[in-house]
């Protein structure tokens, strides 16, 4: 029985994605040399008493310095778990998050993890991630690499920051912070006492400064220099709904300053939030490598739509395919996504006048049938499209059960047979739409209103990375101007005299 054990631990132990998780703990508990058994704990989310009974039966094998008592015979020495103690607790959190009992891991789980290593396991993981930063790589490979974790950072820090901002709402200039633990069994209501919020373990942490400015960290213990200034709350309605459960469905904790008001979140706030950061949650443990230790480029995007040759968008299209995995999983067909595809449509010539502009699909999902850059809705030809009343409207434009003969499907063949589709506008700075997100199911009724509020929120990060692009565009435009004529700042008075010119006429 022990074998079998041991040979679904070794089959588990050699899955490429579990020694990614497990070399990304042990980089963390190396970073602090030998550690107490405090710290032990609280690096890979254990309790001290866990750590202690593994070390009565054998699982580890700390260091115990020689005993020293104060007067009252208090020992004042430690167990130190030094580096391969370390590693060790590594493996054993990742299998017991897995679901494997301590009782089932054998006491030379390290030997075990090592033989693994020695059959070039740990070689290739170290060539694909820490290599990254560990190694020399040359620029255009780090390029790549910055535009691979490019879009996760900014899915966390917008989702974060769009979250935080909703839930604070009421309370301007507040400072305030969503935490989301890594070990969900951390996370329990002696973390609502902010002394005890170290015991949480690892975290991705969203802060909003009192000025405004957020922040997205990853901390192994978060902790307050100061407590008591601090209150924390679970992510749960707090107004008295019959239909809303009353345990929070996720581990994500509030914190707010406590002279701060009372916290009053509606239901579809919370469901809205909760849906928002879903994504985060699935794929926690990868954002050890987007913002722990590594390469930090600074990625400034700033696509040109204007530009034939800018016909596709990295961020676009990664948030089309975040919309699609936002839609969840259909109850009717097993394995199959509730939405089929997400389109993300801009006009061709914002300088028109809106009833004259074009529709061009500029970033799509996977499943997409559209050709990026070249597929159009026109005006004079899909007057009564989804997408395009939605653009013109300012409204959602949502049909529920769509007929063989429904018109409002600008392209039926492309797109195929589809039973519900939903065109939601991007509000720009005026009001006016700047972009319209295009989404369809094979589904009847698969845009309820929860989903349109969610679509609206992914609208917010369309708007703002729109925006981001136009004004980086505009800051770098003829700076030749500044090299020939450094003193007009205004082109339109280039042919006029200066004051300063005046001046020194007269002089």
């Amino acid at each position: 029985m022990m074998e079998d054990r041991n040979h679904e631990i070794t089959e588990y132990l050699q899955r490429e994605d579990v020694q990614a998780r497990i070399h990304q703990s042990i980089h963390r508990g190396r970073s602090e040399a030998s550690v107490t058994i405090s710290n032990a704990a609280r690096l890979f989310g254990f309790t001290e008493n866990q750590l202690r009974d593994w070390d009565e039966k054998g699982l580890l094998k700390p260091q115990r310095p020689p005993l020293e008592f104060t007067q009252d015979g208090k020992n004042t020495k430690r167990r130190q778990y030094a580096p391969a103690e370390l590693d060790k607790l590594a493996v054993i959190r990742e299998l017991m998050d897995k679901g494997f009992s301590p009782g089932t891991i054998p006491p030379n789980i390290d030997e075990l993890w090592k033989e693994i290593n020695a059959a070039g396991n740990q070689g290739n993981y170290l060539k694909q991630i820490n290599g990254k930063y560990t190694e020399h790589l040359p620029i255009d490979r780090r390029i790549e690499y910055a535009n691979e974790t490019l879009f996760y950072r900014f899915y966390a820090l917008h989702a974060l920051r769009l979250s935080l901002t909703l839930i604070c709402e009421e309370m301007p200039d507040a400072v305030s912070g969503l935490v989301l633990p890594f070990h969900a069994k951390n996370s329990s209501v002696s973390t609502l006492n902010p002394e005890n919020f170290p015991n949480l373990g690892e975290s991705l942490i969203g802060w909003l400064d009192s000025n405004n400015t957020f922040y997205v960290l990853l901390d192994s213990a978060p902790s307050f220099e100061h407590p008591s200034d601090f209150r924390i709350h679970l992510l749960q309605a707090t107004k008295n709904i019959t239909s809303f459960e009353d345990v929070p469905k996720d581990n994500t904790l509030i914190v707010l300053q406590r002279r701060a008001k009372p916290l009053a979140l509606s239901v579809s706030v919370v469901e809205t939030v909760q849906r928002l950061l879903e994504p985060l949650y699935e794929h926690l443990q990868d954002y050890r490598n987007y913002f722990a230790h590594g390469l930090r480029e600074i990625v400034y995007p700033s696509t040109d739509f204007n530009n034939s040759t800018s016909l596709s968008e990295t961020i676009l299209n990664h948030l089309a395919n975040m919309v699609v995995q936002l839609g969840g999983k259909s109850q009717k067909i097993a394995g199959q996504d509730r939405w089929r595809f997400c389109c993300i449509l801009l006009p061709n010539n914002p300088l028109l006048p809106m009833q004259q502009r074009w529709l061009v699909v500029r970033a799509q999902s996977k499943a997409g049938p559209h050709t990026l850059g070249v597929t159009l809705v026109s005006p004079e030809k899909s007057v009564i499209s989804l997408s395009l009343r939605a653009f013109q409207s300012g409204h959602i434009m949502y049909r529920s059960d769509i007929s063989i003969e429904d018109a409002t499907i600008f392209d039926r063949e492309v797109e195929g047979p589809i039973h519900s589709a939903i065109a939601v506008p991007v509000e720009g700075e005026d009001g006016s739409a700047i972009a319209v997100i295009y989404v369809v199911s094979d589904e009847t009724e698969a845009f309820p209103e929860a989903d349109q509020r969610l679509l609206r929120m992914i609208g917010r990060m369309i708007e703002e990375l729109l925006l981001t692009f136009r004004i980086r565009q505009e800051v770098v435009t003829k700076l030749t101007n500044i090299m020939t004529r450094p003193r007009v700042v205004d082109s339109l008075f280039t042919d006029f005299y200066s004051e300063n010119r005046f001046t020194y006429d007269v002089e």
